[in-house]
Order: structure tokens, then C-alpha cells, then sequence
């Protein structure tokens, strides 16, 4: 629960009381490489998971864990290849799916990223995190009207959401749409400024 809290530092304390026995199960090198990536301890995370990329256990939970930890570590070419290992042991996976996407679109690869969160929006077409992700994607691929589209709809569905409104409002600027643009940076900061 503390891994998932994002209190690494808590779950560290956790962890030291399983004792020595526990290090050589997999769950809890997972669960330890996690901890250790949220402390900003990436090589001794990425150390952890090094004898978990051979295991073939069949199932998408080891390899999804392990992409969690190296993307935490900003190391999104190799949690991309978890990802991928956990989306084709479970290929109907939303959260693989969507976590693969992200990775590959912080490891450079618009086009994979692309067609992956393309897939997770056809399972989730009102997902606005999923929305925004692809959104962005289309960016990097110069589609600027499909994700002022993808970005208006998230929008509409989350309108709470910040960060959503910002990237509009950068999209809109780019294909000129000044007054949209200027009407959502002014929503976005009253919404970060309330009166």
C-alpha cells in the first residue's frame, strides 16, 4: 500500500522487516525495485530486476511490476520491453496497454505509441487519462487536429483536469486558434488560482 501511496521511504521500512528469506522471491523484488525506484535508487531498482527479465512465468504481473519500477527510473526504453512482455501475455490488458504506450512515448517512439494507446482508446474511448496520452502522441506525429479533437473531448468529459486544458490551449495556439487558446490558458489559471 505504501508502493502504491507513493511513500517509498515508509515502504523501505516495510520491506526491511521481511528479512533475508524473502529477497529471492519474486514479489518481493518487485515490490522492492519499486521502493527503490520511488527513492530515486535506480540502479540498485534496475540491479533487482535484472535476474526477473529471464524468468518466464507466464503471466503479465512480473513483467507489468518491473515496467512500473524502470519507468519510475525514467528508463522508458526498457520498461517499453516489460510492457510489451506483460501486453502479450495478457493481450487484452487495458493497464498494459495504456503503461506501453506512455513508455514508448517517453522513449521517443510516437508511431508504437500511437497505435498502442490507439488500442487501449478502443477498449476505453472515454478514459481521459488515455485521451490525453494519445493526444500528446498526436503531437509528436504533427497531427494537430486529431488531438485538439481527442483533447476537446477530454475536456468535456474531465473538466477538473488542468492539464488537459493547458495542452489545448498549446494546441489551439498552434493551428492559430488564438481566442480558444487564450480562453483555455485563462480557465487553466483560474483554475490553479482560485479567487
Amino acid at each position: 500500500m505504501s508502493v502504491e501511496d507513493r511513500d517509498g521511504a515508509q515502504a523501505l521500512v516495510y520491506l526491511d522487516r521481511l528479512g533475508l528469506a524473502a529477497n529471492s522471491d519474486p514479489a518481493v523484488l518487485l515490490l522492492q525495485s519499486r521502493t527503490l525506484a520511488l527513492n530515486g535508487q535506480c540502479s540498485d531498482a534496475a540491479r533487482l530486476l535484472a535476474p526477473l527479465e529471464a524468468q518466464a512465468n507466464g503471466g503479465p504481473s512480473v513483467p507489468f511490476s518491473a515496467g512500473l519500477a524502470l519507468a519510475e527510473c525514467h528508463l522508458y526504453a526498457q520498461a517499453e520491453e516489460f510492457f510489451t512482455r506483460a501486453l502479450d501475455a495478457d493481450p487484452g490488458n487495458f493497464d498494459a496497454l495504456y503503461n506501453l504506450g506512455l513508455a514508448a512515448l517517453e522513449a521517443a517512439h510516437a508511431d508504437r505509441a500511437t497505435s498502442v494507446l490507439e488500442a487501449a482508446r478502443r477498449q476505453r474511448p472515454e478514459d481521459t487519462d488515455c485521451l490525453y496520452a494519445l493526444s500528446r502522441a498526436y503531437l509528436k506525429q504533427e497531427r494537430l487536429a486529431d488531438a485538439v479533437a481527442l483533447l476537446a473531448k477530454a475536456q468535456k468529459l474531465a473538466p477538473e483536469q488542468t492539464e488537459v486544458l493547458l495542452l489545448l490551449a498549446e494546441v489551439s495556439f498552434r493551428i492559430e486558434f488564438y481566442e480558444d487558446a487564450a480562453a483555455a490558458y485563462a480557465e487553466a489559471g483560474r483554475r490553479r488560482c482560485p479567487p
